[in-house]
């Protein structure tokens, strides 16, 4: 029985900083807000490429300075936000060449 307390006591426990919590509030009750004045819409076209973007530098990041255990969960979720801003980009670009035309 003092085998399964000793493992968990090795792992450390991850703080997260007072900065980032407030950071984190902050954008939750302007997407709250943004949803309620303005519509789902907006906050997809306004939002949702700022979340992507951040999740790709936390991705890096994490790939860079996080374990080896792990890096195969950030590289998957950089391929992913690679991918969707891939999709994004490319439709954002086809849509005006469209309009030119």
């Amino acid at each position: 029985m003092e085998n399964i307390n000793d493992a968990t006591d090795d792992h450390e426990e991850i703080k997260i900083p007072l900065w980032l919590k407030i950071t984190f509030l902050v954008f939750l009750a302007c997407s709250i807000w943004m949803i309620y004045c303005y519509g789902i819409i907006i906050y997809l076209v306004f939002l949702l490429p700022f979340v992507l973007i951040m999740s790709l530098i936390a991705s890096v990041i994490g790939l860079l300075s996080g374990k080896k255990e792990d890096q195969i969960f950030y590289m998957i979720s950089l391929s992913v936000m690679v991918a969707i801003l891939a999709v994004i980009v490319k439709a954002s670009t086809e849509s005006v060449f469209r309009d030119e035309e």
